[in-house]
């Protein structure tokens, strides 16, 4: 699973890990996928945010899978849900505020960082972000989060690795593009899956079962040669409720009644 960002400042981390959140909760057997987050920013908030992601993704994808979770990108978990639903177990009620107070302290704690230059410390986890230069530097790639097969399947969390690709001065680096091959690379040396999922930043996976309904495409054709590439458009939240720009593709999204 591929996700890309290029500037913490346009594009926040929080919303990068709330898209890794969500591909990292998938219903998907975890020592089976990855995720890498490629970094063109080279960025330490970045990379202190996954950090911290994976350490609060070790609750929220136990508590998405137990409770069937339907959206398992927190931020519209909580803002669908802005209070904890009564009607349900006293043990969900638990787990639910638990989950949504270590939630705004992650939130928090990323929103701190923001505020200071390298506010987290230059320990030896962050030491290769203290004289960087975004665009003139080597290749940094962190296992932010290794799954050694020791957890149970319902609480355990896929691979989690950071990248930041070589930049150098007057070479081009070819964008999203040159993204995309490194963590082909880095990942066919570090994992080797047969599979890639690719998402921007601020895509997150709106339906837990994601992967199953792509691999139903990519192996479902007589021949898996003539199947290379699955492609599904984005449903936006927030968006005007007329749509008058038509980007919602609400036709696509409509569900075929059953004929019988």
């Amino acid at each position: 699973m591929f996700v890309t960002t290029a500037d913490p400042e346009l594009e926040p981390p929080i919303i990068t890990v709330n898209t890794v959140l969500s591909l990292l909760a998938v219903d998907y057997p975890a020592n089976k996928l990855a995720c890498y987050v490629s970094d063109d920013g080279a960025s330490p908030l970045t990379f202190f945010s996954l950090v911290e992601a994976s350490k609060f993704a070790q609750i929220w994808v136990p508590f998405c899978k137990k409770f069937d979770v339907a959206v398992r990108a927190p931020f519209r978990y909580f803002h669908a849900n802005p209070a904890c639903p009564h009607d349900r177990s006293l043990e969900f009620q638990h787990e639910w505020n638990k989950i949504k107070d270590d939630y705004l302290k992650l939130c928090a704690k990323i929103e701190d960082a923001s505020k200071e230059s390298m506010a987290f410390g230059l320990t030896a986890q962050f030491s290769v972000f203290s004289k960087i230069k975004r665009r003139d530097h080597s290749s940094i790639v962190k296992v932010i989060w290794e799954n050694k097969g020791t957890i149970p399947e319902e609480d355990a969390v896929p691979h989690l690795i950071y990248v930041s690709r070589e930049k150098r001065p007057k070479i081009h680096h070819h964008h999203k593009a040159g993204a995309m091959n490194v963590l082909t690379r880095a990942s066919g040396v570090m994992t080797n899956a047969p599979f890639m999922l690719n998402v921007d930043c601020d895509c997150f996976a709106n339906d837990p079962k994601v992967v199953l309904h792509a691999m139903c495409f990519l192996l479902g054709a007589e021949d898996e040669k003539d199947a290379g590439f699955v492609q599904f458009p984005q449903s936006f939240y927030s968006s005007l409720e007329d749509d008058p720009y038509g980007n919602q593709f609400k036709i696509t999204m409509r569900v075929r009644p059953s004929l019988s």
